[in-house]
């Protein structure tokens, strides 16, 4: 019994080895949890302040998604840079996949997809829980409810490209009827951005009537942009006698694509490839504002160069190893259609051609990659010439 304990733990031993002797190895940055009540997540609007304080009867979503901000900009090169000339951003919404819990209902409720309501004076918590990650998003309610104005950041957001136009929404919450209020939209540098057309509250929004009703109001600006640069446009409430203001960052770039390649059968693009291996290469262009949508490129369209035809040759985006070296693979393409027509766009490819290895033979494994079966085939003789000791002295015994 003794020993086949010890043949037990030599097994365990050597497949625990295997598991975590893999020759590559993916660096995955961890994905970070959080709760919201801005639907935004790029660039300088990740640290916009959160609402903190709602009214009775007053409700607000609350979002729970996870982000993942990872990779270095291809366009400008720096590791700051989250998704304004690059898709390095990954966020997911998950509100319908949380369980959701209020840490006082007498105070705030919440329902199961993230809403919250007001129901008394005080303070509570919304709870967010999914898997083992757990997170609190701190609420107030008053007795009435709080004007406010805040910028709306739906996905994918404005453009703030040269030369073009965006309608920026911006809500008013809370305006109580019969009150004077006055919306006003303001641009700091007005040779970055202007604003071309402003529409302001209506003119239900100071009617005044003898019930007591509060309003709101998602009012618009549309903003032209002038020149390369940042500036901000305020938008500013009036009311009652207090003005109330919310700020948005204008980052006005002129418009630049670049390649981002797949490799079929990969789910990462390849740095290495053994001598007389394919790979099929696909590409789409992506623009350096997410709100633009990729132009997917065929792939016969592009114009295709390897820097070493004698290591490795590429053709309608297959690339076919010949020998040991490093390459380059160049793609240029004239864009026919869409904001960048008529202009060329470029990209290129580091690949690595390794001589092929007989004796090395890799398998795929979901977790690790790859798994050496070469040193299973040095440790496997070891463990049978200890198992046939260990039944030798049985025998003997």
């Amino acid at each position: 019994m003794k020993n086949k304990k010890i043949l037990l733990s030599l097994l365990l031993f050597v497949v625990t080895f295997l598991l975590f002797s893999s020759k590559y190895y993916a660096v995955i940055a961890e994905d970070q949890f959080k709760l919201s009540s801005n639907n935004y997540l790029i660039g300088d609007y990740m640290n916009k302040p959160e609402i903190k304080t709602i009214g009775i009867n007053e409700t607000l979503q609350i979002n729970a998604f996870y982000y993942n901000i990872d990779g270095v900009c291809e366009l400008c090169k720096d590791l700051s840079c989250v998704s304004q000339c690059g898709p390095f951003v990954k966020k997911i919404v998950i509100n319908s996949e949380v369980s959701w819990e209020s840490s006082n209902t007498n105070v705030v409720t919440v329902d199961n997809t993230g809403k919250i309501t007001g129901i008394s004076i005080g303070n509570a918590e919304i709870i967010a829980i999914h898997n083992d990650n757990r997170v609190v998003y701190e609420i107030s309610v008053s007795s009435s409810p709080i004007p406010s104005i805040k910028f709306l950041y739906e996905d994918p957001g404005p453009s703030m490209v040269l030369g073009s136009d965006d309608k920026i929404t911006v809500s008013v919450r809370n305006i109580q009827d019969g009150i004077p209020a006055n919306l006003e939209f303001k641009i700091e540098n007005e040779t970055i951005a202007k604003v071309v057309i402003a529409q302001g509250l209506p003119r239900t929004a100071i009617s005044g009537t003898n019930i007591i009703q509060f309003q709101d109001f998602d009012c618009f600006a549309i903003v032209h942009y002038l020149s390369v640069g940042k500036t901000k446009l305020i938008a500013s409430l009036n009311y009652n006698g207090e003005t109330y203001t919310d700020t948005m960052i204008l980052d006005v770039v002129e418009l630049d694509g670049i390649f981002r390649f797949s490799a079929e059968g990969y789910e990462e693009l390849p740095s290495s490839i053994k001598v007389g291996d394919k790979i099929q290469l696909n590409s789409l262009i992506y623009y350096n504002r997410l709100t633009i949508t990729p132009l997917t490129v065929p792939v016969q369209d592009i114009i295709w160069e390897s820097s070493d035809e004698s290591v490795a040759s590429v053709h309608n985006g297959q690339i076919v190893a010949k020998s040991e070296g490093n390459i380059t693979i160049s793609a240029k393409y004239n864009v026919k259609e869409g904001p960048l027509k008529d202009k060329t766009v470029t990209g290129t490819y580091n690949l690595n051609i390794e001589k092929s290895k007989a004796v090395d033979i890799e398998i795929p494994n979901p977790k690790t990659g790859y798994i050496s079966v070469f040193i299973f085939a040095l440790l496997l003789p070891i463990l049978l010439f200890i198992g046939l000791i260990i039944k030798n002295r049985n025998k003997i015994y």
